[in-house]
């Protein structure tokens, strides 16, 4: 009989019987080699290990390979005892404390949702958490709580809405449990936008520069080898380089918390998953798990399944994944809501102080020729519209139709000249697969016009205007990011403030630190330099995990962002405005200043310590309805930040009923626009 069990010694035995079949015992020894048992005697240790998460680790692998491999193991009655209990005492134990912690104030042993505005004041400000002795970053009212949450947890979710200060919320529990011992290296795993913020955040968390490794490609092979404090590595290499990080995380001297940023990345609960399967076998090993997210469920509630299988990966908490699947599809977390609450905490919008934003309109006209290629090109789409037939090339011709007519509304240039013009890029956000036609099939005189627009000696007028407002905030010391969707743009405009040397951050960017100009270079660059600056900019090249509110000194960085044009995305959208409206802003200048630029209702006045959004809109073209619908969509985020739970949400800021109609709704706006557009040439025409 195969038995596992304990010794005397508190040591993991594998005794073996013989395995008649060869490549069962083959398969079998292999694995035993690679794994952390050795050969003594006649029996496979693992010696006591202090760590009792990585001993109930093992126990649980090995029982799952004797499963797969259809063999008996029998686990001794010690055995059983011992495991169960740490396994309660995994989750089962804290959980009540978690919670205590999530609703009761430690200083005046009420509930924090029965404090009236003054008391609650009082209360946080004296409440100070349990961190350790090298953290010395002040922490904000606002994020005490989740920093306790995290250091009696152990293992632990953050979903709290962007900018409000999850990388320092953990770095506060990551100092205490590096006091108490409990852990001595970090391993960082997320988008690589991500590196830079916990590089940057880790000096103003402990007063010295960081000491950390990227890890990419073959750096995985000689991790075990490396003896840095921190690590930090993309999803793909994770999936690539399992084993050489459990080997990592099993090393004896190595005691690693692992993080999740974006953890929604991982969301996948499929066994073809290679990412999240990739990340559920490294969670066994880590001595601490950590996840964090502003949008942990940005499909449905099944997103979380795989997040806290990673988190507590002896519990199965939310049972089986293909149950908890079939369960959350028709009732959403249900009755999963009351064992996912006290494992994690969540920061609200509201909770930020932060005061709200400036939005301001520029309506302009379009130039004469660019309105008459729009609007040729408007009657032909809508008569294509009607004339449609082919329901199995429907969706992409959509989007294709919805690409043409807001590039027209911004450069007519942008549908000839662009190298990729007729491909839906992933900036677009859209599917990088779908082509839209040629130039050439369009009627032979838009084509003629749209071919030789660039030598016409018209600029855009949406294009002078952003020049002519970007130049009067840099007179007055004012730093300012220009976002658009179309790198034609972001290279028109490069060459527009060519005199001005500005930084650009599209996909192409490189992201490699050794190279001259990189992406984590010209952000450090346009936040430090004491002198005004351009930032011009495609929100997916800067979608996740970047700050551009205050340098490293944290001085006001940027408070102006201006946008060239929009499209129907409004999770891009979204996370652009975040980029600049985020907790740690200095509000101490309460000055103003003039400019000569003014719109159509004259804003010329702006102030120092306020945040501006600057929309530029085509008068009579899609701008307008796109501005419209982002707006209802900015609206609707709002109100699921500001909301206790992470509400099923997708990355376009609405709920998921009414995003798998979004498509139909975005397209059926751009019909209705056509509509509105030919009756009114059709009435100016009788006239």
């Amino acid at each position: 009989m195969n038995v596992l069990c304990i010794d005397d010694a508190h040591n993991l035995t594998l005794k073996l019987d013989p395995i008649p079949d060869d490549d069962v015992r083959k398969n079998l020894m292999d694995w035993l080699k690679f794994s952390p048992f050795i050969y003594d005697d006649d029996s496979w240790i693992f010696k006591k290990q202090q760590n009792k998460v990585k001993f109930v680790s093992i126990v649980d692998q090995t029982e799952k390979k004797f499963k797969k491999l259809e063999l008996h193991l029998e686990p001794c009655k010690e055995l059983k005892q011992l495991t169960q209990t740490q396994k309660e005492n995994s989750l089962v134990d804290v959980v009540d404390k978690a919670q205590k912690i999530k609703d009761i104030c430690p200083i005046c042993d009420k509930k924090w949702s029965e404090h009236e505005e003054t008391q609650l004041e009082i209360c946080q400000k004296e409440f100070q958490p349990e961190t350790g002795s090298k953290f010395i970053r002040p922490l904000l009212n606002h994020q005490k709580k989740s920093v306790q949450h995290l250091i009696e947890l152990g293992h632990g979710a953050n979903f709290s809405v962007p900018g409000s200060g999850k990388t320092t919320v953990t770095y506060a529990a990551i100092s205490r449990w590096m006091d108490d011992g409990i852990i001595n290296k970090i391993l960082v795993i997320g988008p690589t936008p991500s590196f830079e913020p916990w590089e940057s955040e880790y000096e103003q968390c402990f007063g010295e520069p960081h000491d950390s490794k990227r890890i990419s490609g073959t750096d995985a092979n000689e991790l075990s080898r490396l003896d840095y404090p921190m690590f930090l590595m993309h999803f793909a290499t994770v999936m690539s380089k399992t084993k050489e990080i459990i080997e990592f995380l099993e090393k004896p001297d190595n005691h690693v918390v692992v993080i999740i940023d974006e953890s929604h990345n991982i969301k996948n609960i499929h066994e073809d998953a290679k990412w999240a399967e990739a990340v559920r076998k490294i969670a066994p090993h880590a001595t601490r798990r950590v996840i964090l997210s502003g949008t942990p469920m940005p499909n449905n509630a099944v997103d979380l399944w795989v997040q806290f299988d990673f988190l507590w990966p002896y519990d199965k908490i939310l049972g089986k994944p293909e149950e908890f699947k079939r369960y959350t599809k028709n009732n959403g977390i249900g009755k999963w809501k009351p064992t996912v609450t006290p494992l994690f905490t969540r920061i609200k919008k509201s909770e930020l102080g932060l005061d709200p934003p400036e939005f301001r309109r520029y309506f302009v006209d379009m130039q004469p020729t660019q309105l008459e290629i729009y609007n040729i090109l408007a009657e032909e789409t809508l008569d294509e519209i009607y004339n449609f037939r082919d329901r199995g090339h429907l969706q992409d011709y959509r989007k294709a139709k919805m690409i043409r007519m807001l590039q027209v509304a911004s450069n007519p240039a942008l549908l000839y000249e662009q190298k990729d013009e007729f491909r839906i890029h992933d900036e677009y956000g859209y599917d990088p697969k779908i082509s839209l036609p040629t130039a050439q099939s369009l009627d032979s005189e838009i084509y003629e016009k749209i071919k030789n627009y660039s030598d016409s000696n018209e600029i855009p007028s949406k294009l002078v205007q952003v020049e002519k407002l970007t130049r009067e905030l840099l007179k007055n010391g004012e730093k300012v990011i220009i976002w658009s969707n179309f790198l034609k743009n972001i290279r028109v405009l490069e060459w527009m403030f060519k005199d001005l040397n500005p930084f650009v951050i599209s996909g192409d960017i490189s992201k490699d630190k050794n190279d001259d100009v990189n992406r984590d270079n010209s952000i450090k660059k346009f936040k430090n330099d004491k002198n005004p600056q351009i930032l011009i900019a495609t929100p997916p090249a800067l979608a996740e995990s970047v700050s551009l509110h205050v340098n490293k000194k944290l001085a006001r960085v940027c408070g102006h962002a201006i946008y060239l044009d929009r499209n129907f995305n409004g999770a891009q959208f979204i996370q652009s405005m975040d980029r600049i409206h985020r907790v740690g802003m200095d509000l101490k200048d309460k000055s103003s200043f003039t400019i000569n630029y003014a719109d159509s209702k004259g804003n010329k006045t702006f102030k120092r310590n306020q945040v501006y959004y600057h929309f530029f809109i085509s008068n009579d073209t899609i701008d307008e309805d796109i501005d419209k619908i982002l707006w209802k969509k900015f609206e609707n985020m709002n109100e699921a930040l500001d909301d206790e739970w992470p509400l099923t949400l997708d990355y376009d800021g609405e709920s998921t009923i009414i995003s798998k109609n979004q498509s139909e709704s975005d397209f059926n706006a751009l019909v209705t626009h056509l509509q509105k557009l030919h009756s009114l040439h059709k009435e100016t025409h009788d006239n």
